[in-house]
């Protein structure tokens, strides 16, 4: 029997590293139907899915770069109200600065104004006031003159030497408080 099994006859080929042509063969027909199966009913609708979430995704990033760039604008135009909205605030501040000043330099004309006026009103009654207390004070005098000429001289004096020695009396004593 030794022999017997000696004189197998010997694997050649792929038949020597135990492989059998057979199912090889079978095993890549099977492996094809498999891959042929899954391309026509699964792959096709994977990259369908796939090919759809991709789209969504592009159009949401699209409709985020949409928001971005209204933001931007949005941003632009608010910048420039608020700068708008500074210098017209600018010129309304300058405005009533400007407004106010020149309602206190009108009135403090018009204060000054009456009070030069005031002034002028007091000045001139204090004139006619120092004038008629003179008046009244030269005519006592003058009284007080004859008064005294009647008692000095012992005779009343008539009207024309009366004022001569009133007016040179008055006059030397203007003379002496100068």
């Amino acid at each position: 029997m030794l022999l017997f099994a000696s004189e197998q006859p010997e694997a050649q080929g792929i038949a020597a590293l135990g492989l059998n042509w057979q199912m090889i063969l079978f095993q890549a027909i099977t492996f094809l139907l498999i891959v042929l199966f899954l391309k026509k009913f699964v792959v096709n609708k994977i990259l369908a899915i796939i090919d759809e979430r991709q789209k969504e995704i592009n159009s949401g990033l699209d409709a985020a770069q949409e928001t971005k760039d209204e933001l931007a604008k949005a941003q632009q135009t608010i910048d420039k109200m608020l700068d708008k909205a500074r210098k017209d605030a600018e010129l309304i501040v300058s405005g009533a600065k400007s407004e106010s000043s020149d309602i206190v330099k009108d009135a403090e004309a018009k204060a000054s104004r009456r009070a030069d006026a005031i002034v002028a009103e007091a000045e001139s009654k204090l004139n006619s006031d120092v004038a008629k207390v003179q008046q009244q004070l030269k005519d006592e005098a003058a009284k007080l003159v004859r008064d005294v000429s009647v008692a000095v001289l012992g005779k009343k004096i008539d009207s024309s030497d009366d004022d001569k020695l009133i007016s040179q009396a008055l006059e030397a004593s203007s003379d002496n408080k100068n």
